[in-house]
């Protein structure tokens, strides 16, 4: 059982620093955009200084540019200071807009930092709906961008990856049935449909990778790596058969009985 790069998640900071809270259990369910952990870093706090800074100044240079744009209308400004004021207002617009998607990039609320309302940790979201796996940082752990926290899996999007030989890849097709057994759950049976088959073999094995949608997973405990067997059911075909009753050992060859027209073949 497999899960594609987009249903599995690797969860890190985008900040260094020591690691303050872990708000979550492995097993946990959780969805995206969810806080897992927070993490403490003093230059979020400066990040903070920077743009409550940067949002007076922008509210500053609003108002100024009001002023002289009231006072051109009435004719009695000067139109230097009208464009100095203009100037003025769009470099504080850039600025604060730069912090601010800092921030917003931390899951840090711009317009609480413009109330004066800091925050000496970032906090560290889920980036899909899953469930926790390993965590493998503890409280107090330093970590920089590239440590991982913990892994996410969206275990609902499992789909079963089977290896088929060379020689069988003819027979297989989009759409076919397949029916799987899991190795550990003899009693759990899967049904599937094959959703796309590899253009490449395995160079040691030999085999190509079929990738089947599970149909349901009701009541199957279902966890990445699993192995189990699989019949694909690939076209029918027809051909002359005769039920086994039919068939009688005759010294050394096999002889059947066509009881409906009474004769031997």
């Amino acid at each position: 059982m497999r899960l594609s790069p987009q249903d599995r998640a690797d969860v890190t900071s985008l900040v260094a620093g020591i690691t303050k809270r872990i708000l979550v259990k492995e097993g946990q369910t959780v969805r995206q955009g969810q806080t897992l952990a927070l993490v403490e870093n003093t230059e979020i706090v400066a990040l903070q200084k920077d743009y409550l800074v940067a949002s007076r100044q922008l509210s500053l240079a609003r108002q100024a540019l009001q002023r002289q744009q009231d006072i051109h209308e009435q004719g009695a400004g000067v139109g230097k200071n009208l464009q100095q004021a203009k100037a003025e207002f769009d470099m504080a617009s850039v600025t604060e807009q730069g912090l601010r998607l800092q921030l917003e990039q931390l899951g840090i609320s711009s317009r609480q930092v413009a109330q004066g309302h800091f925050s000496n940790a970032a906090p560290v979201r889920s980036p899909i709906s899953g469930v926790v796996g390993e965590i493998l940082v503890s409280m107090g752990s330093y970590l920089d961008s590239e440590t991982v926290l913990m892994k996410v899996y969206d275990n609902k999007a499992l789909h079963a990856d089977l290896h088929v030989f060379e020689s069988d890849i003819a027979s297989i097709h989009i759409g076919q049935k397949v029916t799987m057994q899991l190795s550990d759950q003899s009693s759990t049976l899967l049904t599937g449909t094959v959703s796309f088959v590899t253009a490449a073999l395995d160079n040691e094995s030999k085999s190509a990778s079929v990738h089947v949608k599970l149909d349901s997973a009701e009541g199957a405990k279902l966890l990445p790596n699993m192995f189990v067997s699989a019949v694909i059911h690939c076209d029918e075909q027809t051909c002359d058969a005769v039920p086994d009753e039919a068939i009688v050992m005759k010294a050394f060859y096999l002889e059947s009985m066509l009881a409906d027209h009474g004769e031997e073949e």
